[in-house]
């Protein structure tokens, strides 16, 4: 300030000195504007300033705020994940509760059948055993005997094995004489009609005991001829050519003998016939079934062929009992047939047997058996794990594609 004043004083005085001098006009600015440039400059510049840190600021604020979204997106996304396996366990949960559910009511289905069935066989048992006579024709067709095999056969797997029986079964049971055993008539099924075959001899005995009807003279030529060529058929002393001729021969011969015995006895005819005469035919005519079915299925057996022991053959006369006999029939596939006529006793006879068989072996069907029952299911296949449908909600994994 000091200075400017003493810089106008000296102008002054020059003026003053040089009057003569052409005056010159120097226009200088006002200090207080300079000031206030500077002034201004430096407002604007702090308002500059302000401006950038107001603008870093929403900008921070603008970054955070997006952190934020993001972190809320990442935490529903995280939310909907766990909706989505809480969802497919759930699903997995009552996908399982229904499948054991459904588990159950088959195993129920199934065992009610089964309960049903061995009530049947109990009141079956018990009625046998306690009224004889009620059940002689089941014991004298063979039916009731066969019956008390599957019995045996479902609750003794022992008699299906190669082992001995234990001596306490066999020691107090009744020896069976060969009388006994070639009275009982005994087959083997097949999907043409029962096989005939012996307990006492590899070959069948049918044709030592022709029916009554057959043994009429009118029969007898076709009856010999059929016996002589069963023989070697039967026995499998012959090479397969040789089986081959006598199987055509035996089918003319039984051709001949069926037509002579139905010529003699239509069907349409019998209506009038006695009870005694019925039975005959029919005798006769399950006869030639047998017959026929033996002999054929023989034929179409290789010669060669392992051929199955005789009853006779595996148990000496000092094990041969009910019990052995179960377990041969059992292991072989055999089964009682009808009795033949005047042989009736003879089953009689082994109905009390069986009887004492099943003591011994304790089967007795009581209300506890028929309760017992139990369901034989393939449990594996039936309760393996299996992975319950999948749940809608994919939207989780679409979100992480357009993500990515």
């Amino acid at each position: 300030m000091r200075f400017t004043l003493f810089f106008l004083l000296a102008g002054l005085g020059v003026t003053q000195t040089c009057p003569s001098a052409s005056a010159q006009i120097v226009i200088r600015s006002n200090s207080s504007d300079t000031i206030s440039n500077r002034v201004n400059a430096q407002a604007n510049l702090m308002k500059a300033d302000g401006e950038r840190t107001r603008s870093l600021a929403e900008a921070r604020l603008l970054f955070a705020k997006s952190e934020i979204k993001l972190v809320e997106a990442a935490s529903k996304k995280v939310d909907l994940k766990l909706k989505v396996m809480q969802n497919y366990w759930n699903m997995q949960e009552e996908y399982d509760v229904r499948k054991w559910n459904k588990l159950a009511a088959d195993i129920e289905n199934r065992r009610k059948p089964m309960v049903e069935q061995r009530a049947r066989v109990a009141s079956l048992l018990d009625r046998a055993f306690s009224d004889p006579a009620n059940s002689r024709y089941a014991v004298r067709n063979g039916n009731l005997f066969n019956f008390l095999l599957d019995q045996i056969n479902a609750q003794q797997n022992g008699f299906l094995s190669g082992g001995d029986l234990s001596p306490g079964i066999s020691a107090n049971l009744p020896l069976l004489s060969d009388e006994t055993l070639a009275a009982l008539q005994v087959q083997t099924p097949a999907s043409g009609g029962a096989i005939a075959i012996s307990l006492t001899s590899p070959l069948p005995d049918l044709f030592k005991t022709w029916p009554f009807v057959f043994r009429d003279p009118e029969f007898t030529v076709e009856r010999d001829k059929m016996s002589e060529l069963a023989e070697p058929m039967l026995s499998r002393e012959v090479t397969p050519e040789q089986q081959f001729a006598l199987s055509k021969q035996f089918a003319s011969t039984f051709e001949a003998i069926s037509s002579k015995f139905y010529h003699r006895y239509p069907p349409n005819k019998r209506k009038g016939l006695s009870l005694a005469e019925w039975r005959r035919i029919n005798d006769a005519e399950a006869f030639l079934r047998r017959v026929n079915q033996t002999v054929m299925q023989a034929a179409e057996t290789d010669v060669n062929a392992i051929q199955r022991k005789a009853y006779t053959e595996a148990y000496p006369p000092e094990q041969r009992n009910i019990a052995t006999l179960s377990k041969f029939m059992l292991q072989n596939g055999i089964q009682f047939g009808k009795a033949k006529p005047g042989t009736e006793f003879v089953y009689d006879q082994i109905a009390p047997q069986f009887r004492e068989l099943l003591a011994l072996l304790e089967i007795n069907p009581d209300e506890e058996w028929i309760a017992d029952a139990m369901v034989n299911m393939d449990l594996a296949k039936e309760v393996r794990d299996e992975p319950a449908p999948k749940p809608a909600a994919d939207a989780a994994n679409k979100d992480d594609a357009q993500d990515e």
